[in-house]
């Protein structure tokens, strides 16, 4: 027995093997889906844990949605696999790239727009994409968040990414994800020293609840939740309904100088109570807002800001 494992891992190590594997494994998905997925090689190390390297992932204009250089990880269930439905153990991805972007002219984002091939009310071939893992950690990742309608096309470029989730779970479009801790850098200089809390997307919502985030001078608790209709994200300002509740939080202006530098330099702002609507119409409630001398508290609108 020990011998036929062996030879079995051997064989799915040869480079010959791992290009066949990997061929077959994105056929399947992309005529499930109708996406446009590459690998270049998929097979088992001495471990026998699943080494896949160069995942390339094209968009509706076959330009980069999603690149990952190597990826690790043991797979639970190769009958599963087989049917579309992916369940792991861990997963490890070194030097991944996800580059969302609105092209010019279009009303919804790449992401969006791929996302819809995996809707569990109408996949290509009935099948319904499920992912699940216990573990994943990203390392040395970069992404990047582009809207070529804008003046200013590049909206976030993030930069040294580092995540370690568990119980991951991709239910066609649905997205949900406990993050343990999180770290990145943004060229604007806004850097993020640790990350914690429950992290959900679906078509409708992205939602990171029970959010510990710290930065150089900053630390924020609460929830933070973003409710729109379906392609709602393309206009923010107007059709994202914010539910947000701040829980002592203290943020540094240093931080907020990095997207708007009008703020004083080296000062902090404290923050306690719930906002809610849309960035054109927000109410605060329950608000208490501090900064040195300055104290407001009360209920406020905010129409147009």
């Amino acid at each position: 027995m020990l011998l036929i494992i062996v030879l079995i891992i051997i064989t799915l190590s040869l480079p010959v093997v791992q290009t066949y594997i990997a061929k077959k494994v994105t056929t399947k998905l992309n005529e499930n889906f109708g996406a446009n997925i590459n690998i270049s090689r998929l097979g088992l190390n001495w471990k026998g844990e699943v080494d896949v390297s160069e995942v390339y992932i094209a968009d509706h204009h076959n330009d980069t949605l999603i690149y990952v250089k190597t990826l690790k990880t043991n797979i639970l269930s190769v009958q599963n696999i087989v049917e579309s439905d992916l369940i792991f153990g861990f997963i490890e991805l070194n030097k991944a790239k996800f580059y969302l972007k609105t092209y010019k002219g279009e009303a919804h984002n790449n992401i969006t727009i791929f996302a819809d091939k995996f809707k569990s009310d109408a996949p290509k071939n009935g099948n319904v994409l499920e992912l699940k893992a216990t573990n994943i950690k990203f390392s040395g990742s970069n992404v990047k968040i582009t809207d070529e309608n804008l003046e200013k096309s590049t909206i976030f470029n993030l930069n040294n990414i580092n995540i370690d989730s568990e119980n991951l779970s991709i239910v066609g479009s649905n997205v949900k994800t406990v993050i343990k801790q999180l770290s990145l850098a943004s060229q604007r200089g806004f850097e993020i020293k640790n990350l914690t809390g429950k992290f959900s997307y679906s078509l409708s919502s992205i939602a990171l609840e029970q959010l510990n985030l710290i930065t150089k001078g900053s630390h924020v608790n609460g929830d933070i939740i973003m409710n729109y209709k379906e392609g709602g994200l393309s206009d923010f300002i107007n059709k994202v309904n914010l539910d947000v509740h701040f829980n002592e939080a203290k943020i540094s202006t240093n931080d907020l100088n990095t997207f708007y530098n009008e703020f004083g330099i080296n000062q902090h702002i404290l923050i306690d109570g719930d906002i809610k609507g849309t960035l054109n119409n927000l109410t605060f409630s329950n608000g208490q807002i501090k900064s040195g001398l300055i104290k407001i508290t009360g209920d406020y609108n905010f129409i147009d800001l």
